[in-house]
């Protein structure tokens, strides 16, 4: 047999994300930050106003959440059946979000029709008068779909989780009642919202044919409006964590529950810290993705849960690794005793060439998302300023997911994870 008559396998060449599209950052007139990503063939535009200030900030903290819904039920030149007709005609919608210091307001358009939106779509930020008529309902849509998530096993375990992570008074362990949406008076709604919707402290995003025309008409709508009269900047409410001490378990019954819920933290590291995004990748090991050693062990294995995650999770306060499952009652203290386990294991047992070619992967295809379509790039750059992330953080996460060993991460789980240091909360029977 000749070298011609030999089958020669391809070379193997690893999927690579893209480098991250590159976004023009330009300030408008009035000091409101504008990100533009240029995508000239894009059919739909997305605009997103990222305002400082949530729920962590407001008092009461119900009203964080109501100003989000309620900036597009009516402003000072329209009422709410004027902006859904607008929205509407214009082929565009909308959607709101409220976080722990920020809140987003969201507008979709196609590209013909956004400098129709787009000035109503303003008014909603800097113009909302919170009518009454519409608060009312507004409140008891909300505190309906907190009485029902209330009821929850997921629910129950993440409050408890939350005071034993953060401390009990900590800011994000506070819980919103039905009570305290009802108690809200549109005088509430006004004062926060003015407290925290200064031009200086919002950056709108938008993806789409952003032209340099439209980059102008977007300072002639946006770059001339503020909220009268101005307040001074507003501070972000930034409290240390106070977690419960290393072992503690609480537990909230739930009688008639179908399943239990578990939630187990772990300290973290901040995002600043030079061993975060080796924890990230180790924490990615233990159960960030399908193949992981919770999901083989657990799942698997033993069948004992449908799914369950870990994370390392980012806060502007610091870190904290989760995991989170729901299971059989009869199934919570083995499945805790096989996370402690495998938490353990993390720091002992080194990650075989196939496990780290899985876990390596399974990054690789989480980089390669975010380059996937213009808004879920443009949704990395809103968490780039949200978690104060520095300019490099994707290629940084690439050059690590490209590079890290099996010792690295070994070396890293010895030292930042022990389950001696596990908070649990469990909900259920």
């Amino acid at each position: 047999m000749n070298a011609l008559d030999r089958t020669v396998a391809p070379a193997v060449h690893p999927i690579v994300p893209l480098p991250l599209p590159e976004v023009r950052r330009v300030t408008l007139d009035n000091g409101l930050r504008l990100v533009v990503l240029h995508c000239p063939t894009l059919e739909i535009a997305r605009f997103t106003a990222v305002i400082q200030g949530g729920a962590c900030e407001a008092a009461p903290m119900e009203v964080a959440p109501a100003v989000a819904a309620m900036r597009s039920k009516g402003t000072k030149s329209h009422d709410a059946a004027q902006i859904a007709h607008e929205i509407d005609i214009n082929g565009s919608w909308t959607g709101a979000g409220n976080y722990p210091h920020f809140s987003t307001s969201t507008v979709f358009a196609l590209d013909k029709r956004a400098t129709a939106v787009l000035p109503v779509f303003a008014e909603t930020i800097f113009a909302p008068t919170f009518p009454e008529k519409e608060l009312e309902t507004e409140k008891k849509r909300l505190a309906a779909r907190l009485r029902v998530n209330e009821t929850t096993v997921g629910y129950q375990a993440s409050a408890l989780s939350s005071r034993l992570t953060f401390g009990e008074a900590h800011p994000l362990a506070r819980l919103m009642s039905p009570g305290g949406y009802m108690a809200l008076s549109r005088d509430n709604l006004a004062d926060f919202c003015h407290r925290y919707t200064r031009p200086a402290d919002i950056t709108l995003f938008a993806a789409g044919n952003i032209t340099a025309e439209r980059e102008r008409f977007l300072n002639s709508v946006f770059g001339s409006r503020s909220l009268e009269p101005q307040t001074p900047a507003a501070p972000l409410n930034i409290v240390p964590f106070t977690p419960a001490a290393g072992g503690t378990t609480a537990k909230a019954e739930i009688a008639d529950a179908a399943q239990s819920a578990v939630t187990i933290t772990l300290p973290g590291l901040p995002r600043n810290h030079p061993d975060y995004l080796t924890l990230r990748l180790a924490v990615m090991a233990l159960g960030g993705y399908f193949g992981s050693r919770l999901s083989q062990n657990i799942r698997e294995d033993k069948g004992m849960t449908y799914g369950i995650t870990a994370a390392l999770l980012g806060y502007s306060e610091g870190g904290v690794v989760q995991i989170a499952t729901r299971c059989d009652a009869t199934y919570v203290d083995a499945v805790i005793a096989e996370t402690f386990k495998e938490i353990d294991r993390m720091g002992t047992d080194i990650m075989s060439a196939e496990e780290m070619a899985r876990m390596r992967q399974a990054e690789i295809t989480s980089l390669i998302e975010t380059t996937d379509s213009p808004f879920s790039t443009m949704d990395f750059y809103q968490t780039l300023l949200t978690y104060d992330l520095p300019a490099d953080y994707f290629s940084s996460r690439c050059r690590i997911a490209a590079t890290i060993t099996a010792e690295e991460i070994l070396d890293c789980a010895r030292r930042h994870l022990s389950s001696a240091d596990a908070l649990t909360a469990v909900a259920g029977k």
